[in-house]
């Protein structure tokens, strides 16, 4: 730590966040492969799923049209033993620090490091590469 920081015993931060987003999106066989390198650090993945809605409504008196889709769009991994929560999503990248909360340089270096190991393992798609 330097001089100038210090330690809140009770910082009024609910959770600490550091989200990318990014185009062209990845696949989702990518994403898998990416939690597969990281069960050592997050042993709990589970899906995120992502539900669009959408109704149209004609000016003539027709029955509205509605649509709906539901498709999963990425992985949400956790850790029992630390307190991140890592979010995978065919489009971006979300880490969390949830209390205890250390300096923002830990917490930005460790998202840094699980951000290199991820364009490390989704860079070998091609889309990613160009």
């Amino acid at each position: 730590m330097t001089a100038n920081s210090r330690k809140l015993l009770n910082p009024p931060v609910r959770e600490a966040v550091i989200d990318i987003q990014f185009t062209p999106a990845v696949a989702l066989g990518d994403l898998e492969r990416y939690a597969e390198t990281m069960v050592s650090e997050f042993d709990k993945s589970s899906p995120m799923w992502r539900t669009d809605f959408g109704l149209q409504v004609g000016s003539d008196g027709a029955e509205p049209a509605h649509a709906s889709q539901v498709a999963r769009y990425g992985l949400r991994l956790q850790s029992t033993h630390r307190p991140y929560v890592l979010q995978c999503r065919l489009n971006g990248f979300t880490l969390s620090r949830l209390p205890p909360y250390e300096s923002w340089a830990v917490f930005t270096n460790t998202a840094r490091l699980h951000w290199e190991k991820y364009v490390e393992v989704v860079a070998s798609n091609e889309r990613w590469q160009g």
